[in-house]
């Protein structure tokens, strides 16, 4: 969030700025750490839409979940937290469609 000059990161943002730049020492897995912080990035700017539209809490606690689960899997480099990032964040865009849709 930021305004007047003043901007506050959330807690999972400097890891994947850090994750992202190579710090982890892992120069197998880049590709991973790469690809998690594409989908963070995704997430969030879907999730902000969804939390501007107002009736998609739902979808934003889903994309918050998945997130979290992609902030997890970049710490502790499980293949299947990855997956599980993938499926929440899913799940979530598609109850914020359904919302979008009034289903």
């Amino acid at each position: 969030m930021s305004g007047h000059g003043f901007h506050v990161h959330g807690p999972h943002d400097h890891e994947l700025e850090h994750a992202q730049q190579g710090g982890h020492g892992d120069h197998g897995g880049g590709g991973m750490i790469n690809q998690i912080a594409m989908f963070t990035a995704i997430i969030a700017t879907v999730g902000a839409m969804f939390s501007y539209m107002g009736g998609a809490t739902q979808a934003t606690t889903a994309l918050q979940v998945a997130i979290a689960l992609a902030a997890i899997a970049l710490l502790t480099k499980k293949r299947w937290l990855e997956y599980g990032m993938f499926a929440v964040g899913g799940l979530g865009t598609a109850i914020g469609i359904a919302a979008m849709l009034h289903y």
